[in-house]
């Protein structure tokens, strides 16, 4: 199976400061949609891990977070591509650290999926959810639509940096054979 796990926001939807309260807060990136299109014509499975919901924080309910993630799969599915899994944490980040709830999402995927975690890229927006990809075994990339735009990332400084989904995928495709 090849399979690649996006963050959801910065990767897919608009970063913002606040949790998507509302379908109509999840602005898709321009592109973003279409990348996943042809991902998924590549032959590429693709699960989005959403790490901050507003569910432990009681901002939103569980009805609402369907909205918001069948709204990411209407976008997908208009541009030509499908999402195959939305994953998400509910616990509380009081309960285990942000970097242990990112790893047990991680982990939950494999399990779920019967994946090697090792065969999986991960798109990510920020510092945090590279860090918990790589100790769960997958490898990881940035993309500059999210926080990794403004926030200087040390650690990071091997991890390979995309201006945004769309050139990622033309990135990837191609190192992969398989054209821009």
């Amino acid at each position: 199976m090849k399979l690649l796990i996006l963050d959801r926001a910065g990767i897919i939807n608009e970063p913002r400061d606040t949790i998507i309260g509302t379908p109509d807060d999840c602005v898709p990136i321009p592109g973003s949609s279409e990348a996943i299109a042809r991902l998924c014509h590549a032959g590429y499975r693709i699960v989005i891990a959403a790490f901050r919901t507003g569910l432990e924080s009681g901002t939103v309910d569980l009805d609402t977070l369907n909205r918001i993630h069948d709204k990411l799969q209407i976008c997908g599915v208009a541009a030509g591509g499908h999402l195959d899994a939305l994953f998400f944490s509910p616990t509380s980040t009081s309960a285990v650290s942000e970097h242990e709830r990112r790893m047990e999402l991680f982990r939950e995927i494999a399990d779920r999926l019967n994946i090697d975690l090792t065969t999986v890229t991960t798109i990510g927006a920020s510092a945090g959810v590279v860090r918990s990809a790589r100790a769960a075994g997958a490898s990881a990339v940035l993309l500059r639509t999210g926080l990794a735009n403004t926030v200087p990332v040390p650690e990071c400084e091997s991890v390979e940096l995309f201006d945004n989904l769309s050139s990622f995928t033309d990135a990837f495709l191609s190192l992969n054979g398989m054209g821009a």
